[in-house]
C-alpha cells in the first residue's frame, strides 16, 4: 500500500523479524465499495423504508428526540424528510460531550416521552477518547435500565480514522459496542443499531460520518423506528376435522347404538337417604 492510499491511512506497520505482521494486513479489511456503490445501498434502504411507511396505518403522533455528541449533527433535518407527519423530530447535540453530560440531558428530555415515542442516543467516542470506555458503558447502561417507558434505538460508538492509532482505538471501540449490544440484548424496550464502518462513509479527516454516511445512518435509524410502531398480525391457523378409518373402511367418530335410558329422579339415593 502507498501512504496516499485512503485505506491505508494513519496505518503504522507491526515489523516482526523485519517482515509486516500478518496481524497488521488482517485489520486493513475495509470494504472496497466505492460511492456507487454506498448510493446503491441507500436507495435499497428507501424500497424498504417506503415499504413500511406504506403499512403504516395509525393516526398518532409520535416525538422523536436524537440526542448525542457532534456525529448527530444534521439528525434531525434528514430524519424529518424520511419520516411522515405523524412524526415530531427533535435533537440535542453538545459536541465534545461525554456520556455523563449526555446522560443528563436524556433525563432531563425523556419526562415527556412515552411508550408511543422513541429516543435515538449516539455517545460514548469521547468517553474513549480519554480510555474511559467503562465509564462510558456504565453511563449508558444507567441510561438504557432506568427507562422503560420509551422506546430506546442505541447507535454504536462510530469507528475513528483520524488518529495515528486508528486500529488499536478501534479495537476498543469494537469491544464497548459488543458490551452495548449484550445491553440492548436484555432490554426488551431498547435495540441496537450497528453503524457501517466503510472508511469512505467518512469525513476525510476521519472522524464524523461524511454526506452519504449520514444518508446512510439515518435511512436505518427511520426504518427501525418504522418497525417499532407497525404492528405485525398473523392470522390463526384453522386446522380441519380428519375422521380416521380403520382397516374395514369405518370412521373411528362413529355414532353410538346403545340404548339411551331416560333420567330418573330418585328420593332414595345416597344423599337422600333417611337415617
Amino acid at each position: 500500500m502507498t501512504p496516499t492510499d485512503d485505506n491505508a491511512a494513519h496505518l503504522i506497520p507491526t515489523l516482526v523479524n523485519g517482515v509486516v505482521s500478518e496481524s497488521t494486513k488482517n485489520k486493513v479489511k475495509l470494504s472496497n465499495t466505492n460511492e456507487d456503490g454506498m448510493l446503491n445501498l441507500i436507495n435499497e434502504l428507501k424500497i424498504e423504508l417506503n415499504k413500511q411507511r406504506n403499512s403504516y396505518t395509525e393516526n398518532k403522533k409520535h416525538k422523536i428526540v436524537c440526542i448525542g455528541d457532534s456525529h448527530t449533527r444534521g439528525f434531525t433535518s434528514i430524519l424529518t424528510n424520511l419520516m411522515g407527519d405523524n412524526f415530531d423530530i427533535y435533537g440535542v447535540v453538545k459536541p465534545g460531550s461525554h456520556s455523563s453530560q449526555l446522560l443528563e440531558t436524556a433525563k432531563q428530555e425523556i419526562k415527556n416521552l412515552s411508550s408511543d415515542d422513541v429516543l435515538v442516543i449516539c455517545s460514548g467516542t469521547n468517553d474513549l477518547a480519554t480510555n474511559k470506555d467503562t465509564l462510558a458503558f456504565q453511563n449508558v447502561s444507567e441510561l438504557v435500565t432506568s427507562i422503560n417507558h420509551t422506546h430506546i434505538i442505541l447507535i454504536n460508538v462510530p469507528h475513528r480514522y483520524d488518529t495515528i492509532n486508528t486500529y488499536t482505538r478501534n479495537d476498543a471501540i469494537e469491544k464497548l459496542n459488543k458490551k452495548l449490544e449484550k445491553l440492548t440484548k436484555i432490554s426488551p424496550h431498547a435495540s441496537f443499531l450497528k453503524t457501517e464502518q466503510n472508511r469512505k462513509l467518512y469525513t476525510k479527516h476521519g472522524l464524523h460520518f461524511n454526506r452519504i454516511g449520514k444518508q446512510y445512518l439515518l435511512h436505518q435509524v427511520a426504518t427501525n423506528i418504522y418497525s417499532l410502531f407497525i404492528h405485525k398480525t398473523t392470522s390463526p391457523i384453522s386446522l380441519g376435522w380428519n375422521e380416521i378409518e380403520t382397516s374395514e373402511g369405518n370412521s373411528l367418530n362413529r355414532a353410538t347404538t346403545r340404548n339411551r335410558k331416560a333420567p330418573i329422579t330418585r328420593s332414595n339415593d345416597f344423599f337422600g337417604k333417611q337415617p
